[in-house]
């Protein structure tokens, strides 16, 4: 069975209450840019035991948010960082601080950290090693730990989508010993709200096969949207729900010293319809309910739905009825999909895309045209890429 893991930031709490309220979720990944240390050793015990801790050390040398309340982040610990100064005893004792800090607090795997350096594998193999991986290793080694540990994979589009870096990149981390499970992050500069590159799509799925299937790596898939489900045919451990779009898009610059206004500005609150397989446009609400014979067919029935659908709710992008809906309704399809196999697996999800279609085909019957951001188009490139993974694993 595909694990389901909550993906922390702002408004955590969401995610908590959907765990405990709605059952949602096996686990958390805790996200220090948005959690003060406090706020992480204050937590249940039971939280923590089902939680791991992602370090985020993306930029080591900027500290974003409540990333300074940790001593251990590079930044903090050699007050101020240099790639050139930052190894033998200075990384050795941040990474022996951060194991110390994950052991401590009970997390139920060890994350070896990763910087972001997009698009030269040679000189990221080598900057993760001396930066982390080496100074993270000899420091488990001191320890009497039986948990296992992840490491951490930041990719962005270009290696992915390059089949000589991809494999380097393969070929490195399943040499590296003492590591059970690869906690994966892509990095894709999105022209819309949905993943409708192809190449990416099916490199990706290729990539996470490698891992899991022929290298029986355990694997977790952070940062990711919908297409979780289109990925799951490659089997993962654990696939990532997240809140806002921040969380299920990875996006760098959240990390980086400028400012998040100026990067971003208010977004349109948007439905998951499972129906659809799609975060649909808030706007588009009341047409696809009158185009409909029955009452809201098309939308998925729970009690944030009901809520949500009450006319004196006020849309809008922070409202927590938006993302545990999403919570629950996506839960319901990664564990239909989970409860099968291979080729049945592949089937049912091919079943899910093409009723999606043909929802949509009744919508523009009725008139609607959707916007880039709420259209089928992505279907298509998921099918796509479904169906030749599936030829190349002998199910078609």
């Amino acid at each position: 069975m595909i694990e389901i893991y909550h993906q922390l930031g702002w408004r955590f709490q969401w995610n908590f209450q959907s765990h405990k309220d709605d059952g949602v979720g096996d686990g958390f990944i805790l996200g220090p840019r948005y959690m003060a240390m406090e706020n992480v050793v204050d937590l249940d015990l039971e939280i923590k035991q089902k939680s791991v801790f992602d370090p985020q050390f993306f930029i080591p040398g900027f500290p974003k948010g409540k990333l300074k309340s940790y001593g251990f982040f590079p930044e903090i610990f050699s007050d101020g960082f240099s790639t050139d100064d930052f190894s033998g005893d200075i990384a050795n004792e941040a990474a022996r601080n951060c194991v110390r800090f994950q052991l401590e607090q009970d997390f139920k795997y060890i994350i070896i950290p990763s910087r972001y350096y997009p698009g030269n594998p040679e000189k990221y193999i080598e900057m993760q090693e001396k930066l982390f991986i080496n100074p993270f290793l000899q420091e488990l080694s001191e320890t009497n730990s039986s948990k296992e540990v992840f490491l951490q994979l930041l990719l962005d589009e270009g290696v992915v989508k390059d089949e000589e870096y991809s494999a380097k990149i393969l070929n490195w981390v399943t040499s590296i010993p003492k590591i059970d499970g690869i906690y994966l992050i892509t990095e894709f500069k999105r022209r819309s709200k949905q993943i409708k590159d192809i190449d990416f799509l099916l490199a990706l799925l290729h990539f996470i096969h490698a891992l899991t299937d022929i290298n029986n790596k355990a694997l977790i898939i952070g940062y990711v949207n919908i297409e979780l489900l289109l990925l799951s045919l490659a089997n993962p451990t654990v696939v990532t729900l997240g809140s806002y779009e921040n969380l299920r898009m990875f996006d760098i610059r959240k990390f980086e010293e400028s400012s998040d206004q100026a990067i971003y500005s208010q977004p349109t609150p948007r439905i998951y319809m499972s129906s659809l397989l799609q975060m649909m446009d808030s706007r588009y609400i009341e047409v696809i309910k009158e185009s409909q014979s029955k009452k809201n067919l098309l939308f998925d029935e729970n009690h944030y739905q009901a809520e949500m659908f009450e006319p004196e709710f006020n849309w809008n992008f922070n409202k927590a009825q938006l993302y545990k809906h999403y919570f629950l309704s996506m839960t319901n399809q990664v564990r239909e999909l989970s409860a099968l196999t291979g080729i049945a697996r592949y089937n049912y999800f091919v079943d899910m895309v093409n009723n999606a279609i043909s929802n949509y085909e009744y919508l523009e019957e009725k008139g609607i045209i959707f916007d880039t951001n709420s259209d089928s188009t992505h279907l298509t490139a998921w099918l796509t890429a479904a169906n030749k993974f599936a030829i190349y694993q002998g199910w078609r």
